[in-house]
């Protein structure tokens, strides 16, 4: 999406909104009606309506109304958005820099490199999180749906980059069914084998 469309002002003011994040990055993966979205990132049904509403008027999403009568919501344009900072003055280097310069000037790359650090470190632990609720969410359904607890954690140890039975086993409590477990994920289509490798078959 482009700021013709929206006002770059407008635009930093909807996505600085993490809850409208989450669900632009959960429409995506698929579409999702309101109360799939606000199950799936545990967001108030309200407050997901409210946020849908922003993120239409944007044009970002677009919704189209089911057999069933429900609004399922998908991303309509690709956010296309590019910030640079250009620093006003370069810092000059002398043509032979004193040890002192470079000192001060090691000082200043570390300080740099220590606040990148710590803000992917904190991007991490938001992430981190997501994943947890994820994975609760994941028990919560699975279990509703009567799939079985192997087949739910051998899913999971799947969808974290597991491949092997070996990763699988690492992730998973040790159990003498994972193989069958994992036969019976590919034989309902679930999962995918490449000989000794499995991975989840996209939704």
């Amino acid at each position: 999406m482009k700021c013709d469309d929206t006002s770059l002002s407008q635009l930093l003011d909807i996505l600085g909104n993490e809850n409208r994040r989450r669900i632009i990055a959960l429409l995506e993966t698929r579409s999702c009606f309101v109360t799939e979205i606000s199950e799936r990132l545990s967001i108030s049904p309200k407050a997901v309506i409210e946020h849908l509403q922003i993120l239409e008027q944007a044009l970002i999403i677009t919704h189209q109304t089911g057999s069933n009568r429900r609004k399922y919501y998908h991303i309509s344009h690709e956010l296309d958005i590019s910030i640079q900072k250009i620093p006003k003055e370069r810092r000059i280097v002398p043509a032979d820099p004193s040890p002192e310069y470079q000192y001060r000037d090691g000082l200043h790359h570390l300080h740099q490199l220590c606040k990148i650090r710590k803000y992917i470190s904190d991007e991490i632990d938001k992430v981190d999180k997501q994943i947890d609720a994820q994975l609760d969410q994941i028990v919560t359904f699975g279990s509703r749906a009567g799939i079985s607890q192997d087949e739910i954690m051998i899913s999971a140890a799947l969808a974290h980059g597991a491949q092997t039975i070996e990763e699988v086993k690492e992730l998973c409590s040790p159990s003498e069914k994972i193989e069958e477990v994992l036969f019976g994920l590919v034989e309902q289509g679930l999962v995918t084998r490449d000989k000794n490798q499995y991975a989840l078959r996209d939704v």
